[in-house]
Formats: structure tokens, sequence, C-alpha cells
């Protein structure tokens, strides 16, 4: 058997649409076993055409090996200082394997080279794996909702100090979301 070659991180392709939703939606159906959700995520009823969007106008990073796509993460731009980290996904068979880490540190490095000071996501709070490795590095915990149906939290990285620095509301945020206006993560 040939060991396969390591994770290459790249921008997401429009011809990579199918194959991420794949792997979106195969991610996402463990995480929301994992965590206990019952009711639908966002991410899985995304279909290509709204990943062809969101690979025009968002970074979307992919984690491909031997020409298989094992992992994605998604940046979205919120305003000039703020960067919400979403759609972080590694095929199962893939996870606890250093891919998502791969993908982690370059979105870290992609949303300073832009100059964004903060970068927010949301993850199920019963979802412990996920909380530890956001908070290991760096992330805290700023709110909480429930309208999902389970106990989502809010988190908060400030990605690098700045004069003047403030970092987002989380009652602004969660405010904003809930009329539709804020592009966080809808798992």
């Amino acid at each position: 058997m040939t060991a396969a070659s390591p994770a290459q991180i790249r921008q997401a392709r429009p011809e990579d649409a199918a194959e991420l939703l794949g792997l979106i939606r195969r991610a996402m159906a463990l995480y929301a076993q994992n965590a206990g959700i019952e009711t639908p995520l966002d991410a899985e009823m995304e279909t290509a055409a709204d990943l062809q969007v969101h690979i025009a106008h968002d970074l979307v990073l992919v984690a491909e090996e031997d020409g298989r796509l094992i992992g994605t993460v998604r940046l979205v731009q919120q305003d000039q200082d703020t960067v919400w980290f979403t759609r972080f996904s590694v095929l199962p068979e893939r996870q606890r394997g250093g891919v998502g880490q791969l993908l982690y540190q370059a979105a870290l490095a992609a949303a300073q080279k832009r100059g964004c000071r903060f970068m927010l996501l949301h993850t199920a709070l019963s979802n412990q794996n996920l909380v530890t490795f956001y908070q290991t590095r760096g992330f805290e915990q700023i709110d909480v909702s429930y309208e999902r149906g389970y106990p989502r939290g809010l988190f908060l990285k400030t990605l690098k100090a700045a004069p003047g620095g403030k970092p987002p509301s989380a009652q602004g945020e969660i405010a904003a979301e809930r009329a539709g206006a804020a592009p966080g993560p809808a798992v």
C-alpha cells in the first residue's frame, strides 16, 4: 500500500462544489450525531450552487490529498476587523489526523493577512472535542444561544491587538444573526 501524500491546503475552485458538498454533508452529519443535535443543520441544506456562490465571494479553503478533498473551512468577512470561521469540516475517516489543524492554521494566516483582528465561530457546546479544539487555540466562549434547539456557543478569538480595537459585541452579533444579517455558521 502506498502512503498518502501530505494534504495540501488551497483555495476552493468552482469545480470543487459538488465534491465539497458531499464532504460537508458527511462531516456535518457526524458532527450532529456526536453533539446530539436532532434538528437539521443549515450546512446540510446547502446546494452545490450555494457553495459556488461562497467560493466566488468568501474564502473557502480545502485540504486536498491525492486529488481528493478531505477537509474544508470557510472564512466569511463580516467587516474590516471581523471574520467568521465556518463550515469547518473534515471527512469522518480523516478526523483526528491533523487535517483540521492544517486548515485552522491556513485560515488563521489568511485572516491575519487580511488584517482581521477578530475571528468568530459557533459550535455545539455538547461537542466537547470541538469546544476543546477551539479553546486550546485561544477562542473564548462569549455567549450561548438555544434557538436552534441545542446549546450553541459563540466563540471569539482576538487575532492581534490594535489600538482602539474593540471586539464585536456578543449581543450585537446575536441580534444581527437573528435578524438574518450576520453570516455566522449554521451548525
